[in-house]
């Protein structure tokens, strides 16, 4: 990657494709896919959780640059709303579809304001970028994490749960803020200095003490006792570990194994959003073909590979329909 120190406030060059990162992008949108598929030991669930967002929000701050043209931030943040939006506004038609209720209104302040529980990435990337285009982005890198760390500690102080996506925003930008940080110091490909020995010992330690650990790392509402601030701290401290243990590990995957996947995660996020609504009759189904049948590990990642596989079908259908129009407009 082309991508050097810079000092802060400078706009940084654009990186060269890593097919390392979209691979990695691909697995991890993957885990989101499973994450929403029951049927499985909720055990399993708490180990993905522990690690697949931090993951992920910190490649999205990694592939974010401090200062990209004005112009270009204002078409990436009304793209990113209207998509958002259209999202938005097919859960809540789908939900009141599925009430039958004529009753139910079509529109109020809590959907205006609280995104649908699957969609809550899109809005605190939105609030990320904007913070990270901010005087934020004139923060030293320490000065930067440290205000990251203190803003989600703090946070949960705040009486606002799902709102604008806010406890989730915080709790998850320290991540969002270590990308950055890592960008403007090109350090994940520094990280291939450290062991690989010494990766796999970190990931089995965390994950581990993932699995024994009492919680999982959902972002608790604001703090109901004073304890909750030392579990929010020590779900960070976590993710962090394994984070790095996983980004380290990744260098590793030089051919970029299941890279050509990468580019593929905002329609998998967005489709797989509707498609896991499939889960009952896609397990009756099942019980119908193999009595007996019961919902497993096996089954649920078999049935997100099938979700995230439409959803790539989806959007290279998509994709090549406008490619033929445009075609088509030019002869």
């Amino acid at each position: 990657m082309a991508c050097p120190a810079c000092c802060h406030g400078i706009f940084l060059q654009p990186l060269k494709r890593d097919s390392s990162i979209d691979a990695l992008k691909a697995v991890m949108v993957f885990l989101v896919v499973l994450g929403h598929t029951g049927g499985y030991d909720p055990l399993i669930r708490k180990v993905i959780y522990s690690f697949h967002m931090p993951v992920f929000v910190f490649l999205s701050g990694y592939l974010t640059s401090s200062g990209p043209p004005k112009e270009k931030r204002r078409k990436w943040f009304i793209k990113t709303v209207l998509i958002y939006a259209c999202a938005q506004a097919a859960h809540v038609l789908l939900g009141i579809a599925a009430q039958k209720s004529s009753s139910t209104p079509l529109l109020n302040w809590q959907l205006l304001t609280t995104p649908q529980p699957i969609l809550w990435y899109m809005v605190s990337l939105i609030f990320w970028r904007l913070l990270a285009w901010s005087p934020l982005r004139k923060l030293s890198d320490v000065h930067l994490l440290i205000l990251s760390f203190a803003l989600a500690l703090a946070s949960g102080l705040v009486p606002m749960d799902r709102e604008f996506s806010f406890q989730r925003t915080f709790a998850f930008f320290p991540f969002f803020a270590a990308g950055v940080v890592a960008r403007r110091r090109n350090l994940l490909e520094k990280l291939e200095v450290f062991p690989v020995w010494a990766a796999l010992v970190l990931l089995a330690a965390g994950l581990y003490t993932a699995w024994k650990i009492p919680w999982s790392y959902q972002p608790k509402f604001h703090y109901a006792a004073w304890n909750d601030f030392l579990v929010r701290l020590l779900q960070t401290l976590l993710g962090f570990l394994l984070c790095f243990s996983i980004l380290r590990l990744s260098r590793e995957n030089s051919r970029g194994y299941f890279s050509k996947y990468g580019k593929y995660t905002l329609w998998i996020y967005i489709g797989h959003s509707f498609l896991t609504n499939l889960d009952y009759y896609a397990e009756s189904v099942a019980r119908r073909l193999f009595p007996g049948f019961e919902m497993n590990l096996l089954a649920a990642a078999l049935l997100a590979l099938v979700y995230c596989t439409v959803c790539i079908v989806a959007a290279q259908a998509i994709t090549a329909l406008r490619e033929y129009q445009k075609r088509s407009l030019i002869l």
